[in-house]
Parts: C-alpha cells; sequence; structure tokens
C-alpha cells in the first residue's frame, strides 16, 4: 500500500460483523470494588463525575475519576445491588483509583474494598442467562439490571448489545477462546466506549473520551474532584480533542498509550494516541484521541510504521 493513499481501503461497516451469541468471556483484565455503608451514595457524589444520587437498583452509569486538574485516573460502571454499589474497572488502574477512593473514606461511613471473590462475566444475555440458571442465580427477569442473587447481579448495555453479570468466583464459567474475547471487545469498542488503563492514566479530561456523549458526566451535579475543569472545558468551550474510532483492514495487535501520525502528503505528524484496541475477523479498530476537527479522509498510522493504514470510522454518536 502506498504511503499516505487510500488505495485498496474498502470501509467496513460494523453492523454488518456477525457477532457469536453463545459465548460468555471472563473479563480477567478488570476489577471490581465493592462499596458499602450509609455514606456509600454521598461519598461517591463527592468523587465522581456523574450524579450518583441517580443510581437505582433498576439503572446503572459511568462515570469518571479524575484527579483535581480534571485528568481521569479511572472510568467506572457503576452497578447497584441490595447492599451497595459495585464498581467495574480495568485491572491496571486499580491501584491509583483504589488509594485516592480510599483517601477521604475515613471521615464518612463508608467501606471501599476490591473484593477479588466476584468474577465479571460478558456475553449475550441468553448465554449468560443459561449459564446462570445452571448455578441457580438467574431469573427470566428481562429488566435492564437484575439481582437475582445476594452476589449475583447482572446489567445489560444497550450501547454494546453486551450483557454483563457479576457473580461468586465459585461459579464455573467455560472457557472461552480468544475470538470469543475479540468479540466482547470489538463490540465495545465499536460502540465508542472508552476505558482507562495505567498508561492512559491521569492524561485525559473526561470530555476527550466523550464521558458527556455516552452519559458518564453530569453539569447539574453538585462538587467533585476536577469539577471546575470539566465544567470549564464545557462552558468555554477548551476542549479540543474527542475520541475517534479508526479501522484498518489488517490485524495487529496495538497497545493503549500508543502514537498516532497524520499523514500531511509525504509527510507524518503526531496526531493523538490509542486507548483501546480490538482484532476481529482479520481487521483492527482503535478508539484515539485526536482533535475533534479531524477530517473525515484523514489517514493514521502507527508511530514510525507506514505498513498499515487506518482509518476514520463512524461512531455510533456524534461528537458534534
Amino acid at each position: 500500500m502506498k504511503r499516505g493513499t487510500m488505495t485498496d481501503f474498502s470501509p467496513i461497516n460494523p453492523k454488518q460483523l456477525q457477532f457469536p451469541q453463545d459465548v460468555i468471556v471472563q473479563r480477567d483484565q478488570h476489577a471490581i470494588i465493592k462499596v458499602t455503608g450509609e455514606d456509600a451514595v454521598k461519598y461517591l457524589q463527592g468523587q465522581f463525575t456523574n450524579d450518583i444520587s441517580l443510581l437505582t437498583p433498576n439503572r446503572t452509569m459511568r462515570a469518571a475519576h479524575c484527579n483535581f486538574k480534571g485528568k481521569m485516573w479511572a472510568i467506572f460502571q457503576l452497578i447497584p445491588f441490595n447492599g451497595g454499589i459495585y464498581l467495574v474497572t480495568t485491572l491496571s488502574s486499580l491501584e491509583t483509583t483504589l488509594r485516592e477512593l480510599k483517601k477521604f473514606a475515613v471521615f464518612s461511613k463508608v467501606t471501599i474494598e476490591h473484593d477479588t471473590h466476584l468474577r465479571y462475566l460478558s456475553g449475550s444475555r441468553q448465554a449468560l442467562t443459561d449459564i446462570l440458571k445452571t448455578q441457580g442465580l438467574a431469573t427470566d427477569d428481562s429488566s435492564n439490571v437484575t439481582q437475582s442473587h445476594e452476589a449475583s447481579v447482572t446489567w445489560h448495555c444497550e450501547r454494546s448489545s453486551v450483557t454483563h453479570v457479576i457473580v461468586p468466583d465459585t461459579v464455573a464459567c467455560q472457557s472461552e477462546s480468544e475470538s470469543d474475547s475479540d468479540w466482547v471487545n470489538t463490540a465495545e469498542v465499536l460502540a465508542g466506549l472508552p476505558q482507562i488503563v495505567e498508561q492512559t492514566a491521569d492524561q485525559f479530561v473526561p470530555q476527550m473520551m466523550n464521558l458527556q456523549l455516552i452519559d458518564g458526566i453530569s453539569f447539574e451535579k453538585g462538587c467533585y474532584t476536577g469539577q471546575e475543569v470539566v465544567a470549564r472545558t464545557k462552558y468555554l468551550g477548551k476542549n479540543k480533542r474527542a475520541t475517534l474510532l479508526l479501522q484498518a483492514t489488517s490485524s495487529v495487535a496495538v497497545s493503549a498509550g500508543t502514537d498516532l501520525e497524520l499523514s500531511l502528503g509525504e509527510n507524518w505528524r503526531r496526531a493523538g494516541s490509542v486507548i483501546r484496541s480490538s482484532q476481529f475477523n482479520g481487521n483492527t479498530y482503535l478508539l484515539a484521541v485526536l482533535p475533534n476537527d479531524t477530517e473525515s479522509d484523514a489517514i493514521f498510522r502507527l508511530k514510525g510504521n507506514d505498513e498499515l493504514l487506518f482509518n476514520l470510522s463512524p461512531l455510533p454518536y456524534s461528537i458534534n
């Protein structure tokens, strides 16, 4: 492929991808934090970007945990359960964000702990329902969040069409192939769902990862760490970057934090960095923080590698 051209590129329509519906994936690269105590909601309200008071037994939400400069330590999926709130995040961001979450917890009636006795599974709704029924943990409840056991919570993500469950680690789970894991990761990448890992922590304000577009920020709630920066970014129009979806018609493993370069004729210029990647059916998909005015026909490469070219692909939501 000639450098900086569209030769041999055929756009991929994510909606045409056929994902298997009979697999269950164990999310070993994620961690579950359990928050309990009578001050749990009040305490997290002062820590996260979203309005935790709106969390209900039938609703999950996303939220970011920021430092005082508004840069994110982690992105969480918050899931209510009878005894408190589960926080699901990446394993590599756990140590830092757990330390920061606990910093002021001594002044509140709240317990925050990494629960290593829970297992996080993802897959199709039917596949998860079937395996949980064999363990006596599932019901036929089709609501968004199902508390079917004191340690079993199921929720469905409409954006990625992936269902998730938290269960005790004693629950037997069928082993999955590498392609099964790629399916779940690709579904979330194509849905434009970002995540923070160790290599990308403390670098981006929430709007750079589109948190305001996937219901991860409340601009009406009270104070939280980093709020001034997040609000200023919105109301003063200071955010010039966004997370965009890229694709290439070859398969290559790409690490979060990898630099991307933009084609400028015969030259290349650093444009941004990868925050999440996946491989599926011989293709590579990237979520990358890039200038939000990037032209639709822009061509990118991994830093120093002009053998594999990436083109923009539409996100399922508008960044404008």
